[in-house]
């Protein structure tokens, strides 16, 4: 996972500071020989990744191909892979696997469970020592850590946190019987696509600036699995519109969000 993602910064690059560990970087997918490589080269290894790059391991490498020397696999900003972990025993013999939730505010992790200790991609186990979670009367999820950003810049604007108070995840969840966690879904149309947070209002946004119609927007799920938004321009716009909306979406936002 790229160290820009909060995620990865934190749970590989600060991880093997403060414990002394080695930090292996390489191209990745960019690069599937090379990656193919570096895993099967390194001991006790640990990896972070999201949903979508589990179809690129199956692109890239077949059921004959296994890493036995990664012994942790996380999953983080998004859905957890629960129907492809037959596959990911296979391919990682000797790994423990892991959901891990949380957001960019709670830097970055809130809960976390192994992979069998439910049979729901959406349950997100137990709560990190020091951190509270609790619902909102809207379903809302908010939670408490003391290792939890202490603001936000939004839109140009700075946003203190209350010292000890409830900060909101962007999430809907509810508790289960046994006391893990369980996601409902995004709120206010925020949501991560492959990993990175994006909101429509912003979407929208940007594409104002170049298209005067109306739109409209609906969920759907891409062929990798992955879920969005489908935008709808109103009336049909030409082929250049078309252009220049996709140019301004290509100038503020990464290519997976558009």
């Amino acid at each position: 996972m790229p160290l820009s993602y909060s995620f990865g910064l934190i749970n590989l690059w600060l991880w093997s500071h403060v414990n002394n560990a080695k930090l292996i970087v390489s191209k990745g997918f960019a690069d599937p020989d090379e990656f193919r490589d570096v895993l099967t080269r390194s001991q006790d290894a640990m990896l972070c990744l999201v949903r979508a790059q589990v179809r690129l391991f199956e692109q890239y490498y077949t059921n004959q191909h296994q890493f036995p020397s990664v012994v942790r696999v996380h999953f983080a900003g998004g859905r957890f892979p629960q129907e492809s972990l037959d596959y990911l025993h296979r391919l990682f013999p000797n790994a423990r696997i892991f959901n891990n939730y949380g957001c960019v505010e709670a830097m970055p992790r809130l809960t976390i469970r192994e992979d069998l200790a439910s049979d729901s991609a959406m349950n997100v186990g137990r709560p990190l020592p020091g951190v509270e979670l609790q619902t909102a009367r809207d379903g809302a999820l908010l939670f408490k850590s003391p290792y939890a950003a202490v603001a936000t810049i939004e839109q140009g604007r700075f946003r203190e946190y209350e010292a000890g108070g409830s900060i909101a995840t962007g999430d809907l969840g509810h508790q289960a019987e046994d006391g893990s966690w369980v996601i409902d879904g995004r709120t206010n149309e925020v949501f991560k696509r492959y990993g990175e947070k994006i909101s429509v209002s912003e979407i929208e946004a940007e594409a104002r600036k170049t298209w005067n119609g109306e739109f409209a927007c609906y969920r759907e799920v891409d062929p990798a699995g992955e879920a969005g938004y489908v935008m709808v321009c109103c009336p049909n716009p030409e082929r250049q519109d078309v252009r220049n909306i996709l140019q301004a979406f290509r100038k503020s936002f990464t290519r997976v969000q558009w």
